[in-house]
C-alpha cells in the first residue's frame, strides 16, 4: 500500500509538470498479466529520453535522495538511475530505456511509440514492449530470474491473441533480441514442457528464430535450468555468458569493448573531470575498476 500510494504521488508530480511516465514491473505488470497484485521492493517508472534531467530536478527538489554516481554516466552507460524516497527509503528507479544502451537496438522513442493512453486516462506499454521489456531484464539478470522467466510465460499466455508473433519475431531481429529470446523459450519448455507444448505463440516463435538466426547449442545447454539448481550459478561467469547471447559476433565483441574502454564523455561523466586534459589519466583507474569482476572469473 505504501508503494502504490508514491507510485500515484510520483505519477502526478511528473503529470502536474507535463513529464509523460508509466508504471513498469512490480504491481502494475502483475495486474496487467495476471490480474492481481504483487508486492514490490522498489517502483520502475517509465520516462522518455529527453526528460531525464527536468525529472532529477523535480525529484531532487522534492527530497528525494539520488544515488551518488553521476546522472550523467547512467545515461551513457545505463537505462535508469535510482532516487530514495525521502522518508520510505523505498529505492524509485526511473528508467528510460529497458538495457544498456549498447546491448539492444531499442530507443526510447522506439519504446514510446507504443505506449497508449487506457480508458482511466494511465499510459501503457503495448502487449508487444511489455514482452520485449521482459525479455531484456531476463538477460540483464543473465536467465536466472525465475519469478522474470514466469512472468514471460503468462505474457505468452495472456497476449497470445493480441500480438501478431510472426511479425513479432521480425521486430526481435531489429531490436537484437533473437538469441535471447531463443534461450528464454528452451528454459520455459524445458521447466513447463507438459503445460506449454501447445503454447502457439512459443510454438511460433521457436520455428521463426532460427529463420533469422541460429544460436548455438553450447549456449543453451549452459543456460538450460532446472529445479534442482535453483538457478544458481557462478554470476561472474554468467555475465560473461550472456554477453554471448547477443546477436552477432561484433556486437558481443564490442559489449566488452565498450565495457573497458568507454567514450572520453563517460569517464568525464564519471569522476567530474573539469579539464579534459585530465581524461586520459583516469582510464587506467576505471579499467582497473571494471577488471575487477572479470577476473573473478579467471
Amino acid at each position: 500500500m505504501k508503494t502504490e500510494k508514491i507510485e500515484q504521488e510520483l505519477l502526478e508530480l511528473l503529470r502536474n509538470n507535463s513529464v509523460d511516465a508509466v508504471i513498469i514491473k512490480g504491481s502494475s505488470l502483475a495486474k496487467r498479466i495476471y490480474s492481481e497484485y504483487r508486492v514490490s521492493s522498489d517502483i520502475d517508472i517509465l520516462i522518455r529520453e529527453e526528460d531525464i534531467f527536468p525529472v532529477d530536478k523535480l525529484l531532487c527538489n522534492r527530497g528525494y535522495i539520488p544515488d551518488p554516481i553521476p546522472l550523467r554516466y547512467y545515461i551513457y552507460r545505463f537505462s535508469h538511475t535510482i532516487y530514495y524516497h525521502p522518508e520510505t527509503k523505498i529505492p524509485i528507479e526511473i528508467h528510460w530505456n529497458f538495457g544498456i544502451p549498447y546491448f539492444f537496438k531499442l530507443s526510447s522513442q522506439q519504446i514510446w511509440s507504443k505506449v497508449s493512453i487506457d480508458d482511466d486516462g494511465l499510459l501503457w506499454l503495448s502487449p508487444e514492449v511489455q514482452l520485449v521489456m521482459l525479455l531484456i531484464h531476463h538477460h540483464t539478470h543473465c536467465f536466472r530470474e525465475l519469478r522474470i522467466l514466469l512472468d514471460i510465460l503468462w505474457s505468452l499466455h495472456k497476449f497470445r491473441d493480441i500480438i501478431d508473433w510472426h511479425a513479432f519475431a521480425s521486430r526481435l531481429r531489429e531490436y537484437g533480441l533473437l538469441k535471447t529470446t531463443l534461450i528464454t523459450l528452451c528454459q520455459i519448455s524445458e521447466l513447463w514442457k507438459s503445460q506449454t507444448e501447445e503454447l502457439r505463440p512459443l510454438l511460433i516463435l521457436k520455428e521463426e528464430i532460427p529463420k533469422y538466426r541460429k544460436t548455438s547449442g553450447l549456449l543453451l545447454k549452459y543456460f538450460m535450468i532446472t529445479p534442482a539448481n535453483n538457478f544458481k550459478n557462478n554470476i561472474y561467469r554468467d555475465k560473461i555468458m550472456s554477453r554471448l547471447a547477443l546477436d552477432g559476433h561484433m556486437r558481443a565483441f564490442s559489449s566488452f569493448f565498450k565495457t573497458l574502454f568507454p567514450p572520453p564523455k563517460v569517464i568525464k561523466a564519471l569522476y567530474n573531470i573539469k579539464n579534459s586534459l585530465l581524461i586520459p589519466f583516469y582510464y587506467p583507474v576505471f579499467i582497473s575498476w571494471r577488471l575487477k569482476d572479470w577476473i573473478r572469473f579467471f
